[in-house]
């Protein structure tokens, strides 16, 4: 992990760009946590500044559909809402999925735990409580 973390955290006379390859065992090594926090951060923190090019992007995509689990929903579709908890605004999808559902359509909705500095509700928050 060291070697992917000088060539993105080295500062913009030092960053280099990864290939496609080095994202992909990165972004692999993460999802296995066969590197520590520190590590982890640092690649992220430093990727994320340098920026990231399109093919570090497919490279770490490729790492991160390998260890996804996809299985079709018929007759529905995805809305990808990217709250995450910094406010404490309404919610209206959980109305709008009861409303699609009585017309057979299924409505999935993506989202995570609340980042630690922000406040509110969050997508998995609605889930746990309500199904």
């Amino acid at each position: 992990m060291k070697k992917y973390i000088k060539k993105v955290a080295t500062g913009p006379k030092g960053n280099e760009d990864l290939t496609s390859e080095e994202a992909f065992l990165a972004m692999d090594s993460m999802l296995d946590h066969n590197v520590s926090d520190v590590e982890k951060a640092s690649f992220l923190i430093g990727w994320r500044l340098k920026p990231e090019t399109n093919e570090e992007y497919i490279g770490a995509l490729s790492a991160i559909y390998k260890k996804t689990r996809m299985s079709r929903l018929e007759n529905s579709f995805e809305l990808g809402f990217p709250f995450d908890g910094k406010n404490n605004s309404p919610y209206l999808f959980p109305l709008v999925a009861k409303l699609l559902k009585m017309k057979g359509v299924n409505l999935v909705v993506t989202g995570d735990e609340r980042i630690p500095a922000k406040e509110g509700v969050t997508v998995k928050m609605l889930h746990d409580k309500i199904g």
